[in-house]
């Protein structure tokens, strides 16, 4: 019975201690103006739209650009003939043979494209 009583004391202690974060919670003033999210719609924002169907897998994440390739059938919009996935961008893992519907936006400083938005191709 002592040995069930002082687990339980310990067990307590240990719920009673507040948990301990690695950041602090800072407070916004509420003076502070609101920070506006802005969503566009893709095909307003895009340089072209088209149907991607990769020959090469991609990672979800990379520490480098990732080239895509595979066949790409234009819908709209200017052609691209290179389509980067730049590094330490979060987008969804393309898989051999799938087609996607992707918009492309061209980079201000390269002759090449990036994905803003895509979708697996709905038949």
């Amino acid at each position: 019975m002592k040995k069930r009583m002082k687990s339980l004391c310990i067990a307590l202690a240990v719920l009673a201690v507040p948990p301990v974060f690695s950041q602090e919670r800072q407070d916004i003033p509420l003076d502070s103006t609101p920070i506006v999210e802005v969503t566009a719609p893709p095909e307003s924002i895009a340089d072209s739209f088209l149907e991607f169907t990769p020959s090469r897998a991609t990672l979800i994440v990379s520490q480098e650009d990732q080239l895509l390739e595979g066949k790409v059938d234009l819908i709209w919009g200017a052609n691209p003939h290179t389509i980067i996935i730049p590094a330490h961008i979060m987008i969804r893992a393309l898989e051999v043979g799938v087609t996607v519907e992707m918009y492309v936006k061209k980079f201000p400083d390269r002759d090449a494209y990036y994905p803003i938005y895509m979708t697996t191709r709905a038949r």
